[in-house]
C-alpha cells in the first residue's frame, strides 16, 4: 500500500520471547540430544562396571563364610504354657540368633555358652539384642528335659532354633556361631572394645585371661592380665574374659556383659568407614559360620547403612519377676513362666519395650 511503512517480520528474525533471544542455528538441537546421549550411556557403562565389580567382590566375601544348609523349622505346638492366639510376624524384621560356643579346638561342637537374638525393626528403628538364659528348664524335641544350652550340644543350631520356637514362638530367620578363637579375633580386628571394668569384676576377668591362655596355649600365663579396674580398651582374650565372668555375682550379670561387648562393636562399626569395614570383613567372615543365603546377605548389606543408624536396646529373657531358681534332676536350672516371657519378647521385637535398667541381679 503506498505511503505505508512495512513493519519487521518478526517470526523470520525467530525472535522469542520478546528479548531478542535468537533461535540456536538449526542442527544444533540435533547435536545436544546426541551428547547426551553419549553422557547417559557413559554413566550407565560405569555404573554396570561398579555392580560387576561388587558383584565380585561380594561374591568373594560370601565364600569366605562358613555356610551351612539352612533347616526351616517346624511350627511350635500349641503347649508348654504357649496360647493358639500367635502375632502376625512382619517379613520385614529380622531376626538372627548369635552364638556362641565355648569351643576351644576346631570341629569340637561345645555347648552355647551366648544365645543372643538379634532382631533388626525398620519400623521401630531398632536393633533389640536379647539374651536367653543357658540355664533355662526346657523340653529339647528327642532329648528330655534338661538346660536350654543344652540344645546345641544335641543338635547343634537346629535344635536350639527348634528348641527357642517352641517356648518363646520365636521367628529366626539366620544364625551366627562363633567359638572362643573367633570371639578373640574378631574384638582384635576392630581395634578392642571400651569397658568399664568395675573393682570386682577385675580379679574374675584376669582369673579368666589366664585359664584361656593356659587352655589355649598363649604364654606367658599373664598375658593380657590388668593392671587396673576402670575404663579400659580391652583386647580380644581380656573381652571374652570379661564376658565370661559368672561368680563375681550371676548368671544375668554375665548375659549383661556379654550384651555390653555387643553394643561396643556396634559403636565400633558405626564410626567405621567403610574401607576400615572392609578390611575387618576380610578378617573375620572366615571365623563365622552361619545359614545366610547369597541374596539375603545381600540384601542386607544394602540395608546397613540404615541399621548403623538405629537405636541399641538390650534386653534379657526371662523378664524380672517370671522366672525361679530350683533343682531339677540334681541340675541347678531356672524355671520360667513362658506364657508371659512369650508375651515380653514379642514387645521387644515388635513394639519399643525396654528393660529395667536395674534388673540383671
Amino acid at each position: 500500500m503506498p505511503g505505508t511503512k512495512r513493519e519487521p517480520n518478526i517470526f523470520n528474525e525467530q525472535d522469542f520471547g520478546g528479548h531478542g533471544e535468537t533461535a540456536p542455528p538449526r542442527g544444533s538441537s540435533k547435536r545436544g540430544l546426541k551428547v547426551f546421549i553419549i553422557f547417559l550411556s557413559s554413566i550407565l557403562t560405569v555404573l554396570i562396571a561398579l555392580t560387576a565389580v561388587f558383584l565380585a567382590m561380594f561374591d568373594k566375601y560370601y565364600d569366605m563364610l562358613d555356610i551351612v544348609p539352612h533347616v526351616t523349622l517346624e511350627a511350635p505346638a500349641t503347649t508348654n504354657g504357649q496360647s493358639d492366639d500367635v502375632p502376625a510376624h512382619e517379613d520385614e524384621i529380622y531376626n538372627i540368633l548369635l552364638i556362641g560356643t565355648d569351643a576351644r579346638k576346631a570341629n569340637e561342637t561345645g555347648r552355647s555358652d551366648t544365645m543372643i537374638l538379634v532382631t533388626i525393626n525398620p519400623s521401630t528403628k531398632r536393633i533389640v539384642v536379647t539374651s536367653f538364659m543357658r540355664d533355662t528348664y526346657v523340653g529339647i524335641p528327642g532329648h528330655g528335659s534338661n538346660r536350654l544350652n543344652a540344645a546345641y550340644s544335641f543338635g547343634g543350631a537346629t535344635l536350639l532354633k527348634q528348641t527357642l520356637k517352641n517356648y518363646y514362638d520365636v521367628d529366626i530367620d539366620w544364625h551366627v556361631k562363633v567359638d572362643f578363637t573367633s570371639f578373640i579375633q574378631i574384638i582384635d580386628s576392630v581395634g578392642g572394645v571400651t569397658i568399664n571394668v568395675t573393682e570386682r569384676e577385675l580379679s574374675f576377668l584376669n582369673k579368666n585371661v589366664r585359664d584361656l591362655n593356659l587352655e589355649l596355649g598363649f604364654t606367658p600365663v599373664d598375658d593380657g592380665v590388668l593392671a587396673d579396674y576402670g575404663l579400659q580398651n580391652l583386647n580380644g582374650k581380656q573381652a571374652l574374659g570379661y564376658a565370661r565372668i559368672r561368680k563375681a555375682d550371676s548368671e544375668f550379670a554375665r548375659t549383661s556383659r556379654q550384651r555390653e561387648v555387643l553394643e561396643q562393636l556396634f559403636i565400633k562399626a558405626k564410626a567405621a568407614g567403610v574401607t576400615k569395614l572392609l578390611d575387618i570383613a576380610n578378617q573375620i567372615l572366615p571365623l563365622i559360620t552361619t545359614d545366610i543365603s547369597k541374596p539375603d546377605l545381600l540384601s542386607m548389606m544394602s540395608k546397613l547403612p540404615a541399621f548403623l543408624e538405629y537405636d541399641f536396646v538390650q534386653a534379657r529373657i526371662p523378664i524380672d519377676g517370671t522366672w525361679q531358681y530350683q533343682t531339677v534332676n540334681n541340675m541347678d536350672v531356672i524355671v520360667v513362666d513362658f506364657e508371659v516371657n512369650r508375651e515380653a519378647l514379642q514387645d521387644f521385637m515388635f513394639g519399643y519395650a525396654v528393660m529395667d535398667e536395674n534388673s540383671g541381679a
